[in-house]
């Protein structure tokens, strides 16, 4: 950077003291606030006299438990489910002694 760019910078955007040359009516923007600490000014005692009191916490909800994943869930939904989990089951290990006994018998 070259103190030349500077001063055409400066001709261009202006400064904080003089307005622009090259560009019309244009000014470079300020702070707002001069003053930047926010945390105190917001925690002031005339601006907490005006604000509305904090909202109670939202309630936290339950998250759907999956019938199909989760057993308790599709007991609840359906109360024979369980029955018939404890049937399913029977029926298939009954099938599973069946296959054995068939190949115990093909193999003798």
């Amino acid at each position: 950077w070259t103190e030349s760019a500077f001063k055409k910078l400066d001709a261009l955007y202006g400064t904080y003291r003089k307005s622009a040359t090259l560009k019309a009516d244009y000014k470079l923007p300020r702070a707002v606030m001069t003053n930047a600490s926010l945390a105190r000014i917001i925690n002031s005692d005339e601006v907490q006299s005006k604000v509305r009191p904090a909202r109670r916490q939202a309630r936290n909800f339950i998250k759907k438990k999956n019938p199909l994943v989760n057993r308790g869930a599709m007991i609840k939904l359906n109360p024979f489910a369980a029955v018939q989990k404890k049937r399913a089951l029977k029926a298939a290990s009954n099938a599973i002694q069946k296959r054995k006994a068939l190949y115990k018998l093909a193999k003798e």
